[in-house]
């Protein structure tokens, strides 16, 4: 005699075993496109910090170069000058501009690039020389302008 009972259900497993297969599937697939989602993330959040680094040491290579080297310099022969150019550091380079210059102040636009990523970074600086060093007397940063309107290009 045949057990109908059980013959009827053996394909069961299988139908179980497919629907079990596919869901681990679309899970899979569901995590490996959230990984790539959030390395594309990083990396953007990453190349953007590189970028406002290397804009920073524009800025700092600016000042160091250009407004404490030489005591009799005046700075404003700076009313808009470009000072560097696609200066590489790292994996990106920046361009930096002096302008603005008075007898003891200047304003500094560095803009930083890294892998796609830009950032501008503004300063003003103050230089009181006594004693034949210089002390800054101010360093402000200034509210970013967009890159529409940034000088360097």
């Amino acid at each position: 005699m045949i057990d109908t009972k059980h013959k009827s259900q053996r394909g069961g497993i299988y139908v179980i075993t497919l629907f079990i297969m596919i869901a681990l599937l679309i899970l899979g697939l569901s995590l490996i496109q959230l990984t790539a989602v959030n390395r594309k993330t990083i990396d953007n959040y990453m190349n953007q910090t590189k970028a406002d680094y290397v804009a920073e040491a524009g800025i700092e290579r600016a000042v160091v170069e250009y407004v404490l080297k030489d005591k009799d310099r005046n700075l404003s022969e700076y009313s808009s000058e470009l000072i560097f150019l696609k200066a590489k550091l790292g994996e990106g380079y920046y361009n930096v501009f002096l302008i603005n210059g008075t007898n003891s102040s200047v304003n500094i636009q560095s803009k930083g690039f890294c892998r796609g990523k830009i950032k501008n970074v503004n300063v003003h600086v103050a230089v009181n020389w006594e004693a034949d060093s210089p002390h800054i007397t101010s360093f402000r940063y200034q509210t970013p302008v967009p890159d529409s309107l940034l000088m360097v290009q």
